[in-house]
């Protein structure tokens, strides 16, 4: 499967590219068209540009609706008449419904990342849920697309009991994913090994979006900012082998590069997760170096932990302005005024979740530049660099300076540890010694292992 891209630098000009051709070509090369954003407002943002192109106001259905089965039925309710022009803008937690449903369009926008991936958790507590998984859950023998610690999962649908109070307790929601074509459904190793285990009373699974829906549309247009390198681009790619490919629009945007200088600044040296910073209780002294080290006005994003693994209070200066958890297609004019951005989040990968993703040959440092890079860059492209004026970026180490660097690498962009340093203590290692001697040859080792795998899903689909 092949998908165009309109990769690009927040503030270039894609979504306007977008919605300057679906104007340029409804009615004629398009008729029905589907547009997935991130949120509701953003929807209603777009239509009115839309509306500004000369798209007539009923030709547009925005489905507002959150509660998921009415999502399904507003969608199932807007298909598309034959002759008649229509675009059909959805949230992109609700594109399953058009593979659900089969809707099919002669053109699909989706604007930004879709959550491709969701690592769930079904409690089985007691004896009557333990002795329902024996009898509904099945773990397939022969996956298809991961090694076989990793199977799909699957249940005895036609003994299903819909009206078991176990059932809609606890096991709905995930009979429901294994029921629905838009989704594949695979159950973690801890899974497997919790059914014997009855001190792990619980289910971990990976739900996975299939991009299947995208085969609904004669032509696909995916916007974003380092999509290949996203969570969705590597499922994509890894996992149902989508290619992306560079859409002839990106010759309409306004710019390919900032004219400005980023300066990016890290606190600590190497990689941080939030299990380090907690264990170490590091979140107090990098809010106290933060706000004795920087005196401009500020965006910025905080959720370290404390030493409870709940979030550390940090107390922001009142002139600082803090960005909101959903950033995507949020843009405010006085922002960009604004030349210092402090991030101090992380939004990296969990365990169970990184079991999926080396099962299909992507490793954690991609998984986490993947998401934790790509909304760290999300966030830093609110600010002043929007008008091209220079910004200085203050993160938390040196892994998110590196991969922005890489991220960034046709604008002018420099980097640096904050001075003064942050002292801290790096604890010593114990336990045995490691496999291997450098990160490079454990990296060379798992590509190894990926392409080794690759290699016998490719026999075993040839033999099916």
């Amino acid at each position: 499967m092949k998908i165009k891209t309109l990769n690009a630098l927040p503030a270039s000009g894609k979504t306007e590219a977008a919605i300057e051709h679906i104007a340029q070509n409804l009615g004629s090369r398009f008729n029905h068209i589907i547009w997935v954003s991130p949120t509701t407002d953003l929807l209603e943002d777009i239509k009115q540009r839309m509306i500004d192109k000369g798209i007539p106001n009923h030709q547009i259905n925005v489905i507002h609706t959150y509660n998921t089965q009415n999502v399904a039925e507003a969608i199932k309710a807007h298909r598309f008449d034959r002759g008649q022009n229509s675009i059909l803008m959805i949230t992109s937690s609700s594109v399953q419904w058009i593979e659900e449903y089969q809707i099919s369009c002669d053109f699909m926008v989706v604007d930004e990342e879709i959550k491709a991936v969701e690592i769930m958790t079904e409690k089985y507590t007691d004896a009557a849920s333990r002795a329902f998984c024996e009898r509904y859950i099945v773990f397939d023998d022969h996956p298809t697309n991961v090694e076989l610690m990793l199977p799909r999962l699957s249940s005895k649908m036609k003994s299903l009991d819909r009206t078991d109070s176990v059932y809609l307790r606890a096991f709905k929601d995930l009979f429901d994913r294994m029921e629905s074509n838009a989704y594949e459904v695979i159950a973690l190793r801890a899974s497997v090994e919790s059914f014997s285990d009855e001190t792990t009373p619980q289910i971990f699974f990976a739900v996975i979006l299939k991009p299947d829906f995208f085969k609904r549309a004669r032509e696909c247009l995916v916007l974003g900012f380092g999509i290949e390198q996203s969570i969705m681009g590597l499922i994509y790619s890894r996992y149902f082998e989508v290619e992306f490919t560079e859409s002839d629009l990106a010759g309409h945007l306004r710019f390919t590069r900032y004219g400005a200088h980023v300066d990016v600044k890290y606190i600590l040296g190497g990689s941080w997760g939030n299990s380090k910073i907690q264990t170490q209780d590091y979140a107090p002294k990098i809010a106290s170096h933060v706000k004795e080290q920087i005196k401009e006005k500020s965006l910025y994003r905080w959720n370290l932990p404390d030493s409870t693994g709940r979030t550390y209070d940090f107390h922001a200066p009142s002139e600082w302005e803090e960005i909101p958890a959903v950033v995507h297609g949020l843009n405010k004019p006085e922002w960009t005024a604004i030349k210092s951005v402090v991030l101090m989040n992380n939004f990296r990968c969990a365990p169970n979740e990184n079991k999926l993703y080396k099962a299909i040959g992507i490793s954690q440092e991609e998984a986490d530049r993947g998401r934790h890079g790509s909304m760290i860059a999300q966030e830093m492209t609110r600010s002043a660099i929007r008008l091209n004026r220079d910004i200085t970026v203050t993160v938390l180490d040196k892994m998110t300076a590196d991969y922005l660097e890489t991220l960034f690498k046709n604008t002018s962009i420099t980097v640096s540890q904050m001075t003064p340093a942050l002292t801290v203590k790096t604890p010593e290692k114990r336990g045995p010694k490691p496999k291997y001697a450098t990160n490079e040859a454990k990296k060379e080792a798992e590509r190894d292992q990926a392409r080794e795998r690759m290699r016998r899903q490719r026999e075993r689909r040839r033999a099916a």
